[in-house]
C-alpha cells in the first residue's frame, strides 16, 4: 500500500523511516476542495508505537470556518463556514474513537476494531 500526501506530525515522524513495518493509523480531513490525510499513529513490528493527539482536522475546521466568518458577507463564505463547524463537532465527537483506535478500547480488551494491514513506507 502507498500512502501520498500525507501530515506527519513529530512525535509520529521520529519512527518512520524507509522500510519499516507496522500498524498505521490515518485520518483525514477536507480542506476546500482538497482532502488532508494525517498519520496519527504507528505500530512497529518492532514493538516501539508513537501516537499524536493533536488532529489536522481542527485546523482544516478553524481554517475553514475563518475563510467563511470572512466571505460570509458576500453568501460565498457559507458554506466553508457551515463546513468547518462540522469538521470541529465532528473531531471533538470523534477524539476518543480515534484514541480507541489506535490503544484499543477497555471493552475490547485492548485490540483494535480495525483489521491490521501491512504496509511498507
Amino acid at each position: 500500500m502507498r500512502a501520498d500526501d500525507v501530515v506527519v506530525l513529530n512525535e509520529v515522524g521520529s519512527l518512520l523511516h524507509e522500510g519499516v513495518e507496522g500498524r498505521f493509523h490515518f485520518d483525514a480531513a477536507r480542506l476546500k476542495t482538497a482532502t488532508i490525510r494525517q498519520l496519527f499513529g504507528i505500530r512497529r513490528n518492532d514493538g516501539r508505537w508513537a501516537y499524536d493527539a493533536a488532529q489536522v482536522r481542527v485546523t482544516a475546521a478553524v481554517q475553514n470556518i475563518v475563510q467563511g466568518a470572512l466571505l460570509a458577507f458576500v453568501f460565498v463564505g457559507i458554506p466553508f463556514l457551515l463546513l468547518g463547524l462540522l469538521q470541529l463537532i465532528y473531531s471533538i465527537g470523534t477524539a476518543r474513537l480515534r484514541h480507541d483506535e489506535f490503544f484499543g478500547s477497555e471493552d475490547q480488551g485492548g485490540s483494535s476494531t480495525r483489521q491490521s494491514e501491512v504496509i511498507r513506507i
